[in-house]
C-alpha cells in the first residue's frame, strides 16, 4: 500500500520578499499566493517581472 504525503507550505504568513527560487518557480508561487486578491491585477505586472 503506498504511503503519500505532502508538504503545504503556507505562503499567506510570507511577505513577497521571502518567496525566493528561480524566477518561474518564484512567479507561480506569487501567483498563488495572491490569486484571490482583490488587487492581483495590479500585482501581475511585478509578479511577472514586468515593471522594469
Amino acid at each position: 500500500m503506498p504511503n503519500f504525503r505532502y508538504l503545504l507550505c503556507d505562503l499567506s504568513h510570507r511577505s513577497d520578499e521571502e518567496i525566493k527560487g528561480t524566477v518561474t518557480l518564484r512567479a507561480a508561487f506569487l501567483l498563488l499566493k495572491h490569486i484571490f486578491s482583490d488587487d492581483l491585477s495590479n500585482r501581475l505586472p511585478e509578479i511577472l517581472g514586468q515593471n522594469e
